[in-house]
């Protein structure tokens, strides 16, 4: 049978949606400057961070935020950028090949 887009739709645990609430206030705006790939803005990140905190949004969103600070400081929005514009594939990589 058909399944809705609803249906599909990611459903928080009940104790995660007000904590998550929460974190999302408390990191509203912290990354204008330099934007990464959705991923890791995401929700699904953010609940992540949570869930390894206990819930407490507070060091969840300071955790996220040095998570985020870190992407910029290494470049690795750069890389990620270069790897999606250039279309490398894995086997490039060193190791690549291990993987695949």
């Amino acid at each position: 049978p058909d399944v809705s887009k609803e249906e599909l739709a990611i459903r928080w645990l009940p104790e995660e949606v007000e904590p998550l609430r929460q974190m999302k206030a408390l990191v509203a705006g912290v990354y204008p400057q330099d934007p990464p790939c959705a991923a890791y803005l995401s929700e699904r990140r953010m609940v992540r961070f949570l869930r390894r905190n206990d819930f407490d949004a507070r060091e969840a969103a300071r955790a996220y935020r040095g998570f985020l600070e870190w992407r910029v400081a290494e470049g690795i929005n750069h890389i990620h950028d270069h790897i999606l514009k250039e279309q490398l594939l894995p086997k490039g990589f060193p190791g690549g090949k291990m993987i695949l």
